[in-house]
């Protein structure tokens, strides 16, 4: 008579949580990254991502901005633009929060890998209504190299009224084969 050992695959999701503010970025057309510092990853190893794996990023924290003042947001991966939201026009904000909300998945794998990404950005204006932006793309990236994840912000005008930081980001990985051996 046999035994059987039965193994329960252990899955955490977790991969990075931001612990400390990102720069608030004002008064600057440069794109910035709005990540702080935290504890986790943002990197995923070569030859690493397997196809049909996917991830959620979570962004949130407080933005201001002059009526009309104009944002993007540029999701990088090893710095390529995996999706940006275009230009987002923003009414009124003073010390407004923001979130943003960001999935991807590797649809293949290898020096030409691709990864479609999908995202959406809301906000609260002054009037107590809320807009936003959904936006998606299907990029090439290069698996058999490191990729780092960074999130951008870039205003379209240079104003001390405008600014934006993000107090919290979250990354997780939503599905995946985990190997156990």
């Amino acid at each position: 008579m046999g035994t059987s050992i039965k193994l329960t695959p252990r899955y955490n999701p977790g991969l990075y949580a931001q612990t400390s503010p990102g720069p608030v970025v004002t008064n600057t057309i440069v794109a910035t990254s709005i990540i702080g510092s935290g504890v986790g990853e943002l990197t995923v190893p070569p030859n690493n991502f397997q196809v049909g794996d996917s991830y959620n990023a979570k962004l949130g924290g407080i933005v201001s901005a002059g009526n009309n003042h104009e944002l993007t947001i540029i999701i990088k991966s090893d710095g390529t633009v995996l999706t940006t939201s275009g230009l987002i026009p923003l009414s009124t904000s003073t010390n407004q929060a923001w979130e943003c909300e960001i999935d991807f998945t590797i649809t293949s794998i290898g020096a030409t890998g691709s990864v479609i990404t999908n995202g959406n950005f809301v906000f609260n204006r002054n009037s107590g209504a809320y807009e936003g932006r959904a936006f998606n793309d299907t990029e090439i990236i290069n698996t058999t190299t490191p990729q780092a994840l960074d999130v951008e912000i870039q205003w379209a005008q240079e104003s001390a009224s405008d600014s934006i930081v993000c107090y919290q980001f979250v990354l997780h990985k939503t599905y995946g084969i985990t190997k156990l051996f």
